[in-house]
């Protein structure tokens, strides 16, 4: 590009400013997925019984639990440790890996509980 003069000048310093503007901000947001990709994985954990459940939730983790999908199940550790069953991922097909967290009978889900804040 030839600059003849200072409206040239400006147009192409802010042409070069929005593409500089525009990498920065793919970096930030980059930067800003690993650290909650992080973050969440430093909060993550497995609990195969009531007792590991209930030392997590006190510690605020977020805990993968294997679940029967019974409700009374998910309404009893609701009062027994105080978190939810907030769901299963949708993204990804996670297998129950053994029997369900409470009530020991086949777990069909791996499911997520968490305490609200």
């Amino acid at each position: 590009m030839i600059i003849d003069d200072d409206e040239d000048f400006a147009f192409a310093a802010a042409t070069a400013l929005r593409h500089i503007g525009h990498d920065v901000k793919i970096e930030l947001d980059i930067l800003s997925a690993e650290k909650s990709k992080n973050k969440l994985d430093s909060l993550l954990v497995d609990a195969y019984d009531m007792d590991q459940l209930k030392v997590y939730m006190d510690a605020r983790m977020i805990v993968r639990v294997n679940w029967c999908g019974d409700p009374d199940c998910a309404y009893n550790i609701k009062d027994m440790v105080s978190g939810e069953i907030r769901g299963t991922r949708w993204d990804v097909n996670e297998e129950p890996t053994n029997v369900c967290v409470l009530c020991r009978d086949e777990a069909k889900y791996l499911a997520y509980v968490s305490r609200t804040y």
